[in-house]
């Protein structure tokens, strides 16, 4: 037993280390498994080894959360981070049919009209949990734990069959938290909704099953021949189940490993003309985590650069709200201009993705190049083109202004335009969309988080900026987020950077009623629109 606590010691440890959520179900388990064999066999030993175990867990995940938790000390947290609401513990919460259902793809014929079938039904809440399938082996595993737990009494014919009934035990006590509008919905409502996807509980649920089917191996096949040829067959059945997984992956791999070759041979020629750690600013601005994806440049492919670079510094992701807010003033600056202003900034290069640009960056491309000239090109493939900006660096003079970083009032020296804005109020804490004209109730835990978009309609382009106003006080937002979706639906290019975002710190918003509003800058900074009051009740 001693060799057994050290290894579930240590992989509770190596666990923390993951994802915070692994680490969260590896302490519901934990205390599942402690309470069970406390009531049981009433030894306090379980109670100390729970103990243990849990401490293994809590330290080793506050020890890999250590960094971002310093960094939000220090200067706030992320505002990219969505809000989380309770109702997304049931938009992704785990769902026994998709557990049990065939891997997508299937080859195997009745496998592939079940898929068929199962799209054809246009299942509700149907998100991330469509990937949490066991496959056949685990399947049966599954099957046989709930099996167990009805006739508990088919475990005692088994060698190992408490194992078998405290592995059915747990898997219950799994399908009980993570199912749709199971006690994690509550634990999302009563307590904290920052665990949400509650389907990616699977793995576990997968490993309760293939001890489950090794125990019976074991059991039922006394000498090692035996078990060896058993193992190997339900081994080719789970690897022919499974094979599905790969073709999707197998099929992109000759065209991933051609687009890595090029990349990484690009990358090489601008670090040879960069000096070691010089900063290259990606184009077009990007939002990590707040991406639209288009179908020639989908979320997070500015990762690839930084992937396959060694020396330089690139400038996605964007972590902090320092970051952010440069960024936004970036993207504000006419392309004829923004070279001069980078390399003043500190940048060495631009890198421009055409995939990026429904133009395949013909207009950006000739903005760059005609401020930095033809000679600054010093690397480029059929997607990429890189600029050398160093020899900008003295155009603005050492007097010029950097972009802002810190927070800004765009609105603080403006007179009201007298009419309100075109404008969408997409969430203010966790009330998801139509807000307007009701009144909103926020718990006063912690900072409040308003998300929307707004343009100037009058001079037909984004806004200079937006501000939130609580009782007549004004506050500053994020303005310029990515809003392909409001660009499409006005017909209109220059509303595509209109997205707003802004945290009211909690200290500011006491208990009971107040009015909020969105100020919106005109684009030529002559005075601000005004939304209607907003009712406010902070609980």
């Amino acid at each position: 037993m001693k060799g057994a606590g050290l290894v579930l010691t240590i992989g509770c440890a190596l666990l923390s280390f993951n994802y915070v959520y692994y680490p969260f179900f590896g302490c519901f388990f934990i205390c599942v498994a402690g309470l069970i064999g406390f009531v049981t066999y009433r030894q306090w030993r379980i109670v100390r080894a729970t103990i243990l175990l849990l401490t293994v867990l809590v330290g080793c995940t506050f020890v890999n959360l250590a960094p971002s938790l310093y960094s939000w000390r220090m200067h706030g947290q992320p505002i990219v981070l969505l809000e989380k609401t309770p109702a997304q513990a049931e938009i992704f919460g785990l769902k026994i049919r998709t557990l049990v259902s065939p891997v997508l793809p299937h080859e195997f014929p009745p496998f592939r009209k079940w898929t068929e079938a199962e799209v054809k039904a246009h299942f509700p809440l149907e998100t991330e949990n469509t990937w949490s399938r066991l496959g056949v082996v685990g399947t049966v595993g599954f099957l046989g734990l709930l099996g167990i737990l009805m006739v508990p009494a088919a475990a005692d014919r088994i060698p190992s069959g408490g194992t078998l009934v405290g592995g059915s035990r747990l898997t219950i006590a799994g399908l009980l938290l993570a199912t749709v509008g199971g006690f994690g919905s509550l634990l999302s409502l009563l307590v904290t909704s920052d665990i949400r996807a509650y389907s990616r509980i699977c793995p576990f649920l997968e490993f309760f099953a293939l001890v489950a089917i090794a125990i019976v191996i074991d059991s039922f096949f006394r000498n090692r021949k035996t078990r060896l040829v058993a193992s190997i067959v339900v081994l080719a059945v789970g690897l022919a189940d499974q094979r599905g997984a790969a073709v999707q992956m197998n099929w992109e791999y000759p065209k991933s490993a051609a687009e890595l070759a090029t990349l990484t041979t690009f990358v090489r020629t601008l670090e040879d003309r960069m000096p070691d750690r010089a900063m290259v600013l990606q184009l077009p601005f990007r939002l990590y985590m707040d991406e639209w994806d288009n179908p020639r440049m989908p979320s997070f492919e500015h990762f690839k650069l930084s992937l396959v670079s060694d020396k330089l510094r690139w400038s996605y992701p964007a972590f902090s709200n320092q970051q952010l807010r440069w960024q936004m003033a970036a993207a504000a600056i006419a392309p004829k201009q923004l070279p001069n202003q980078l390399a003043h900034d500190g940048f060495s290069a631009i890198v421009i993705d055409r995939n990026g640009y429904r133009d395949n960056g013909a207009a950006i491309i000739a903005d760059i190049r005609a401020a930095v000239s033809d000679g600054g090109i010093i690397a480029q493939t059929d997607r990429y083109i890189a600029f050398d900006i160093r020899a900008l660096a003295s155009a603005l003079g050492a007097a010029a202004p950097r972009l802002p970083i810190g927070p800004e009032v765009a609105t603080a020296s403006m007179r009201a335009c007298g009419a309100e804005p075109l404008m969408a109020i997409d969430q203010i804490g966790a009330n998801d969309g139509g807000v307007a004209g009701r009144a909103i109730r926020v718990n006063h835990g912690g900072d409040l988080r308003i998300r929307g978009w707004s343009v100037d309609r009058v001079h037909d382009s984004a806004a200079a900026g937006v501000d939130i106003s609580v009782d007549e006080v004004p506050f500053p937002s994020i303005y310029g987020w990515d809003r392909v979706d409001v660009a499409d639906y006005f017909k209109h290019p220059s509303y595509r950077y209109s997205g707003f975002v802004a945290e009211i710190p909690r200290d500011r918003l006491p208990k009971g009623k107040h009015k909020l509003s969105i100020r919106v800058a005109a684009s030529n900074r002559d005075c601000y629109y005004e939304s209607a009051p907003i009712r406010v009740m902070v609980d």
